[in-house]
């Protein structure tokens, strides 16, 4: 019984050492395929159209002094600039600005930023722009027609300063900027 046990470990040494020589000389044959990517990104850019801009004083019925312009850089579509001229407590400009959208992707336009500050569109937002601690302009900026813009279209937006307590013979400056997102999923 014993040579029997002693001949069956042999034997069964025997065939697990020849598999292991056979699966070490077996050799499968293999392919691989090959995808190549490419991920082409579009544009997203919009510019101010060209002006002249729509501006109108919103006096009633009383004597106006001051006048407003507004313009688009003649260098920089992405420019425009806005003055008031001889601005009193009290007085009201508003301009409707025209944009386009010069990407290769949808748009939408997002908020307006006026020094760091997000301005909603339809809020009065008050700014101290002299840092005496007391408000001197209030912005209202109207979105307009909303929604999303595909490549080629554009959209409007009006931009409403009224002139609180600022000081006589003063010049404050602030600077604006229309935020564009792109439109779909991510936006």
């Amino acid at each position: 019984m014993k040579l029997g046990r002693n001949l069956l470990t042999g034997l069964t040494a025997a065939i697990i050492a020849s598999g292991a020589t056979m699966s070490l000389a077996y050799t499968a044959w293999t392919q691989q395929l090959t995808l190549t990517n490419v991920v082409s990104t579009g544009s997203l850019a919009a510019i101010w159209n060209n002006f002249p801009v729509s501006c109108q004083d919103n006096q009633g019925s009383g004597p106006i002094y001051a006048t407003v312009t507004a313009f688009r850089d003649q260098t920089d579509y992405t420019l425009a600039h806005m003055a008031i001229s001889q601005g009193y407590p009290g007085y009201q400009a508003a301009c409707s600005l025209t944009w386009s959208n010069t990407g290769t992707i949808g748009i939408v336009l997002q908020s307006l930023d006026v020094n760091g500050t997000t301005v909603q569109s339809g809020v009065p937002t008050n700014f101290d722009l002299n840092g005496d601690g007391v408000a001197d302009v209030q912005i209202v900026y109207y979105a307009g027609t909303g929604g999303s813009y595909a490549s080629g279209m554009g959209g409007s937006q009006t931009l409403q300063i009224n002139v609180l307590d600022a000081p006589p013979n003063a010049s404050l400056a602030f600077n604006a900027h229309a935020n564009f997102v792109q439109r779909g999923p991510g936006a």
